[in-house]
């Protein structure tokens, strides 16, 4: 039988690392398979290095990040500061959700500092429900998700019950001593999954 999924899915590299690592080895300890995806290079990521070298160092920390994690590693799709909510980036995103299947996504809050982190946020949340909807083309090319009817997959719109914890503790989703991330707080309108602090945590219900 095959594992649950989860995929965190960060702006800039050390992004995931903050946010969303506990949370990813955690959810790795219960049994699941994990993805680590940064939309952007880190590119921009340093005031010493110019562009080039500064993308290959962000790169191969990255890389090594997942490996630490014991998550699969998906490539960046763009630069630092060109994370736009347009139609090339999320044909991109939608591929690799349609190649993934997550059950859980983890990525940034819908309200940030940045927007480059709200924007993918509004990536990510887009991407979720085009993956089911066999009209929409991605690039590169990817079936929609089998088994799903025709409309979009739903997000949940509610925290973990006990019945829907995925082997965690509710705890276990923001601890102590890490960055804030992930928690159990109550929904604002219109919101999907967990929110808290600098995270957003969504369940895809198909």
């Amino acid at each position: 039988m095959k594992s649950a999924v989860a995929i965190a899915i960060g702006a800039h590299p050390d992004d995931i690392e903050f946010y969303m690592a506990g949370t990813l080895l955690l959810l790795k300890r219960a049994g699941w398979e994990i993805h680590y995806l940064n939309v952007a290079s880190g590119n921009c990521g340093s005031a010493y290095w110019n562009a080039a070298k500064t993308r290959a160092i962000r790169r191969r920390e990255a890389q090594q990040a997942g490996k630490i994690l014991g998550a699969h590693w998906h490539p960046p799709l763009c630069d630092d500061l060109e994370i736009f909510y347009d139609i090339n980036l999320l044909r991109c995103l939608a591929a690799t959700f349609r190649e993934v299947k997550p059950t859980v996504v983890l990525t940034h809050s819908p309200q940030d500092y940045m927007e480059d982190h709200t924007n993918t946020c509004r990536l990510a949340v887009t991407a979720a429900f085009a993956r089911g909807m066999p009209n929409f083309r991605t690039r590169p090319t990817r079936k929609r998700r089998c088994g799903l009817s025709r409309h979009a997959p739903r997000l949940v719109r509610r925290p973990p019950s006990k019945n829907r914890s995925w082997g965690l503790r509710e705890h276990d989703f923001c601890p102590r001593n890490e960055a804030p991330g992930f928690g159990l707080s109550p929904q604002s309108k219109g919101m999907a999954g967990c929110q808290s602090g600098n995270g957003f945590l969504f369940e895809i219900d198909g």
